[in-house]
């Protein structure tokens, strides 16, 4: 954990960290110190782009110019260089897996030791089924069983005749970081390690409620990331190719219209509510009059909503949890977040009360920036294990 001394250190010499971001429609560069209670973000950039859709980049030649774009504004709004950066991987682009091990200490008479824990997990992940291609880049512990009885905390010194533990692997995509290594270093910024977007998420948005469970429906322009987070621990992940662009996209068909018009009646669509009959006039960009069936496009909106839905259903059932009142629900990212009534819409066909999730900091920052904020977030607390359990490949770094 980043302990006092660290502290101490990075405010004599004012240490300033700095996270990439890759959004499905915008790429964003944050810089941030450590702050008395929270990160201290100093400034974020941000460069709109083609993003990426079903793995693949959509403009890959215009991916370099767009990183630079956002570090020249998150530059120029700071005042200081991005030399180094931590970059926020996608949910596209990695997998989590949550396994439960089982062990016997070496020690006859119990006593566990770093040995029985470290031996465990590391041959856990041996026989998870993740891509050739894919990396570990996470391994978190959740809970312990010490002959039965749970334990949070790492269990050394301890003694047990069986040890179980409860372990959450995240892998990323190789090619995805091999890329961003040859296109980083090619601006001169330096890659100081790989962070998932999923997994930083969940840390910032389980950290601000008090629930034991928490479902994060983080949702982009081409995708949504749906995570399950229990006792601080991501225990399953899944992305979906439904975000923003697929309401959108429905819009267009349904009311023949172009990609503008019906992102501009997206954005002022109401769900959840009775609109049957009703017209609602917009004015477009170049203030000419639309005239919008709101009954018709709040159907096409709840559909799609409803398929985000049914996805947060499937993967609750298949954890086997309840979703009631001891689950917290969150939305986040910009797919999803800023349609009117959406909260209450998915509050009722959930039946638990489902809240819009925005980070603290910087007091300006919305939900489309919790990404980026989270993963500066995460750097800045956890600064000590990531320089402490890095180990290189490939000139990358891959935090264990």
């Amino acid at each position: 954990m980043y302990n006092r001394y660290q502290r101490v250190i990075d405010l004599l010499f004012n240490t300033k960290y700095s996270v990439v971001d890759f959004g499905t429609s915008k790429v964003s560069i944050a810089i941030g110190v450590d702050g008395d209670e929270y990160a201290d973000i100093l400034g974020i950039g941000i460069c709109e782009y083609a993003g990426f859709r079903d793995n693949e980049w959509l403009v890959p030649n215009d991916l370099q110019e767009s990183i630079l774009l956002a570090k020249r504004d998150v530059e120029k709004r700071t005042g200081k260089k991005v030399v180094h950066v931590y970059v926020i991987i996608p949910g596209e682009f990695t997998r989590t897996f949550f396994s439960h091990l089982t062990t016997k200490p070496i020690n006859l008479d119990g006593r566990i030791t770093s040995d029985d824990i470290d031996k465990m997990i590391k041959e856990g992940r041996q026989d998870l089924p993740w891509p050739d291609d894919y990396d570990m880049i996470h391994t978190d512990p959740v809970l312990y069983l010490l002959d039965g009885q749970s334990w949070k905390k790492r269990p050394e010194e301890q003694y047990a005749k069986d040890l179980e533990c409860f372990v959450s692997y995240t892998a990323a995509d190789r090619v995805f970081m091999e890329n961003m290594s040859y296109i980083l270093d090619d601006l001169g910024m330096g890659i100081k390690g790989f962070i998932a977007a999923p997994k930083v998420v969940g840390d910032l948005v389980y950290q601000s409620c008090e629930k034991k469970t928490v479902v994060i429906i983080d949702s982009g322009y081409y995708s949504t990331d749906i995570s399950i987070y229990e006792n601080g621990g991501l225990i399953l992940h899944d992305n979906i190719p439904i975000g923003g662009y697929h309401i959108a996209s429905d819009i267009m068909i349904k009311m023949n219209a172009d990609r503008d018009t019906a992102e501009l009646v997206k954005r002022n669509c109401s769900i959840g509510m009775d609109n049957i009959g009703i017209n609602k006039i917009l004015l477009d960009e170049n203030e000419n009059r639309i005239s919008v069936p709101l009954d018709d496009t709040q159907m096409v909106v709840e559909n799609r909503v409803d398929e985000v839905i049914n996805s947060v259903m499937e993967q609750t059932n298949k954890t086997g949890m309840v979703l009631d009142n001891r689950t917290a629900v969150f939305i986040t990212g910009g797919g999803i977040s800023t349609i009117k009534g959406i909260r209450e819409f998915i509050t009722r066909r959930l039946g638990v009360t489902v809240k819009i999730f925005k980070p603290l900091r910087p007091v300006i920052a919305t939900s489309m920036q919790t990404s980026v904020c989270a993963g500066l977030e995460y750097v800045i607390r956890n600064k000590g294990i990531l320089n402490g359990n890095k180990s290189k490949k490939k000139g990358m770094n891959y935090y264990k």
